[in-house]
């Protein structure tokens, strides 16, 4: 028999609930909610939010305990960064640097998803999902004062993209509050924008000149960004939500843009009443374990981005076995401790025995401690070499990626960098490089004299030197050529 599954979508404007088995829809339900009870993503009062989601659940005699939540893409951020192929153990490292370097937000403020999709050859690009933990925590924490717990948590705009047929299209998703924007190429969100409404009572025919820009704006971004991947001629537009609703704004966009219609469609067993397009979110979510239901191409891009705190513990059989396996030695170390029992005579035999068995096992508990202690300065010089190669792999990938750049300034920057100095980031602008690094005041000043000497640079300058909290110098260094 096929799973039960239930799944709420949540946004500004109200809540929509959603459970299933299988294909077959078995109840639907929404509830508005009182403004600023969700804002932007922004929730003020998570037992108010907790309340309005019991009620709903109890007015729909839903008894679940765990859900498949979707949100607002409002206020999350979205990247997709290249990198050069990287051994794996260095990934997320080199992910967490460069969402430190690119996006507006410390990645401490945030929590970070990221997956691996198709690249170029020698390279890795990853698509990275950045959400507010001001946001985040104040919802799961309505979530679990509603007794639920979230199996996963998915992003609207994303969750409705698995239902493109195409690698190629346009998806628009309208909602009281806000819409979406989804520029699909090879089967990845590029880009992906929320954009709110300044009213949610705002007429049709003040809504339809915002969004029209909108996605003029979507387009024109993605060509001026990618002038080597024209998107082909005649790209599908889906709509969905309240848009669907209207045919001449539909129509109208089609048009202008030069589109070809296209159905966002689930393919599910529903009762008559039940309007798909209103809730189609949660049927996407409910959707999330058939395959036939998912585009082929953008399937690799299934990322569950609930953090990994909150996610609900499965129990792991390697910690469940030892206890019958402990059960099962009792039932047979007695019998044999009874039968023994009158033995006295082999006594002495058994206690020589077991003398050379407890030096034997000293000896074997000696030789392991020896090896803990070499695999872990084996791992601590790893770990040393390593951060050493992410370094200067991805200083060699800034720098060879400016035609400006020439190999003797590579080897002269890093010929003279001194052992006890580390060079953490670099930002190249056209023939200006600016390097971030920490250290000694003594050797930064040292590095800096080597490299005006070298006579390689027209000006090297020591931006800024600070002193750290441990007492080491964190420095800012400006070469030009």
């Amino acid at each position: 028999m096929a799973q039960k599954t239930t799944s709420l979508y949540i946004d500004d404007d109200g809540i929509k609930l959603l459970v299933n088995r299988g294909e077959r829809i078995k109840r639907w339900g929404k509830v508005k909610i009182s403004p600023g009870l969700v804002q932007g993503m922004t929730i003020p009062e998570p037992a108010k939010l907790a309340e309005q989601i019991t009620l709903l659940m109890k007015k729909l005699n839903v008894r679940a305990k765990k859900v498949d939540l979707s949100i607002s893409a409002q206020q999350c951020l979205t990247r997709q960064i290249m990198l050069p192929n990287l051994p794996k153990a260095l990934l997320t490292e080199a992910v967490t640097r460069e969402a430190r370097r690119i996006l507006p937000i410390s990645p401490e403020e945030l929590y970070l998803s990221w997956q691996i999709v198709p690249a170029p050859e020698n390279k890795l690009e990853v698509f990275l999902i950045g959400l507010l933990r001001k946001n985040i925590d104040p919802l799961l924490a309505a979530l679990k004062l509603a007794n639920l717990k979230v199996n996963s948590l998915v992003l609207k705009p994303m969750a409705l993209a698995r239902l493109i047929k195409e690698p190629n299209a346009l998806l628009v998703d309208v909602q009281p509050t806000e819409f979406d924007i989804v520029l699909m190429v090879r089967g990845i969100p590029n880009p992906m924008r929320t954009v709110p409404f300044s009213s949610a009572k705002l007429t049709w025919e003040e809504k339809a000149p915002i969004i029209l820009d909108e996605i003029d704006r979507t387009l024109k971004f993605y060509l001026s960004n990618n002038p080597e991947s024209p998107l082909p001629g005649k790209l599908p537009a889906y709509f969905s939500g309240d848009l669907n609703s209207q045919d001449p704004l539909c129509a109208a966009i089609t048009e202008r843009f030069d589109l070809v219609p296209a159905a966002l469609t689930a393919n599910t067993d529903h009762p008559t009443g039940f309007r798909p397009q209103l809730y189609m979110v949660n049927v996407a979510m409910s959707k999330q374990g058939t395959s036939s239901i998912w585009n082929p191409v953008s399937q690799g891009l299934t990322l569950n981005i609930l953090p990994e705190e909150h996610r609900v513990k499965t129990i792991k059989w390697t910690r469940v076995l030892p206890v019958p396996v402990t059960l099962v030695l009792i039932g047979v170390t007695v019998p044999m401790v009874i039968l023994t029992s009158g033995a006295s005579v082999n006594i002495a035999a058994a206690r020589a025995q077991l003398d050379a068995a407890n030096q034997i096992l000293q000896e074997k508990q000696l030789e392991k401690q020896n090896l803990k202690k070499d695999i872990k300065a084996q791992e601590d010089t790893f770990k040393t070499v390593s951060a050493e190669l992410l370094n200067v792999t991805l200083l060699l990938n800034t720098l060879t990626t400016t035609a400006q750049t020439k190999p003797d300034d590579i080897n002269m920057i890093m010929s003279n960098q001194p052992e006890n100095l580390i060079l953490d980031n670099f930002t190249l602008n056209q023939n200006t490089l600016v390097m971030t690094g920490n250290g000694d005041e003594a050797t930064i000043l040292d590095y800096a004299r080597s490299l005006r000497t070298s006579q390689r640079f027209s000006l090297v300058t020591v931006d800024n030197i600070t002193r750290t909290v441990n007492g080491d110098y964190t420095f800012s260094l400006t070469v030009t050529r």
